[in-house]
């Protein structure tokens, strides 16, 4: 359906308009078939810096994914499920933004600065290839979900914000101890384990995991891992 003469966007699948049809507000082409050409980027949608949605699931997009700092309606933004490479687009500043999900890509690098960001709730970019520190999440003081499991980030876990309510870091390579257990965690939702987390009691912790204790699927720190074990000395190997 898409296609037709100037003027004509409005009407286009997927394509929703502000009231008076003069701006594009969201793009709403999830399970939709897509795909581009080796080499060929998706388009960049700089040219619509009224979005509030940006929809593109379940599809089979390639390549870097446009930035998206200039949106400043953006409220809702979805690229999960496709083969999107290279840098996560940087979301500091958003203040309208309440989702992020880039869900079972093959992002890399690092997960970019989460600051000034009022609004957001939803953080998730699990089954990945992002690496390097979970970022300080003082910045986002209204987080409630973030899943970041599947990747291969290190480092420690920052301190969370009070309203969370679940937290998934499992399966990455991140090493200290943990940080003080959100009253908002919802019982069994987060998964701490498998990392190198350092083992500590924490009833809320337990709680939140489902696991008692948290760290029993966790593999406890060596001293190459940030951990505190002393190396045996020649003696105590009885060489």
């Amino acid at each position: 359906g898409w296609g037709g003469g100037a003027r004509t966007e409005c009407n286009w699948h997927g394509v929703t308009c502000d009231g008076g049809a003069t701006t594009v507000t969201e793009l709403h082409l999830s399970s939709n078939h897509l795909v581009n050409s080796v080499g060929v980027p998706v388009p960049d949608w700089a040219a619509l810096p009224d979005l509030q949605r940006i929809a593109l699931g379940n599809n089979q997009l390639t390549g870097p994914a446009p930035a998206i700092a200039g949106l400043a309606q953006l409220q809702d933004f979805n690229l999960a499920v496709n083969q999107f490479t290279g840098a996560l687009p940087t979301p500091a500043g958003l203040q309208h933004l309440d989702a992020y999900n880039v869900n079972a890509n093959q992002f890399s690098g690092s997960i970019p600065a989460l600051s000034d960001l009022p609004a957001l709730t939803r953080f998730t970019a699990r089954d990945n290839q992002l690496t390097g520190p979970i970022p300080p999440l003082t910045g986002v003081f209204t987080l409630e979900i973030l899943a970041l499991q599947n990747n291969q980030l290190t480092g420690g876990v920052p301190v969370l914000p009070p309203g969370l309510l679940r937290l998934n870091v499992s399966n990455n390579q991140l090493t200290g101890p943990v940080p003080a257990a959100p009253n908002a965690l919802d019982a069994g939702d987060s998964h701490l384990c498998p990392n190198y987390l350092t083992p500590s009691n924490s009833p809320a912790w337990d709680a939140a995991t489902a696991e008692a204790p948290w760290y029993d699927n966790c593999t406890a720190p060596s001293p190459g891992l940030g951990g505190t074990t002393a190396i045996p000395t020649l003696g105590e190997w009885a060489l």
